[in-house]
């Protein structure tokens, strides 16, 4: 079953117990490389085109982590929200077999 698949997967790499309703990154706790790296895992294990996903929608980069005032300064002045998305959209987009924005 793809989604015992995918908490198997989601486990292994964070050591977290998730439900279908978990917020991927948020209740995972990861940020920076460790959630591009999640994803590219995520892309190679379910063999899922990667398509226009790009993680700085969803994440900050370690570039702006390392310029934190760079970083505070985007986030108050320009509101930029990053996006969320759960277990739950990924488990659709392994049966879809591509990535597509959760929005």
């Amino acid at each position: 079953m793809i989604l015992n698949d995918l908490f198997f997967f989601i486990k292994e790499r964070t050591g977290i117990d998730v439900n279908i309703n978990s917020i991927v990154f948020d209740d995972l706790g990861i940020d920076g490389l460790d959630a591009e790296i999640f994803m590219e895992d995520f892309f190679k294990h379910f063999e899922v085109e990667k398509g226009d996903f790009s993680i700085d929608e969803y994440r900050t980069s370690e570039n702006k982590l390392i310029n934190i005032f760079a970083s505070l300064w985007e986030r108050i002045f320009n509101k930029n929200e990053l996006l969320t998305f759960k277990v739950e959209h990924l488990l659709q987009v392994v049966e879809l077999g591509k990535w597509f924005n959760s929005k």
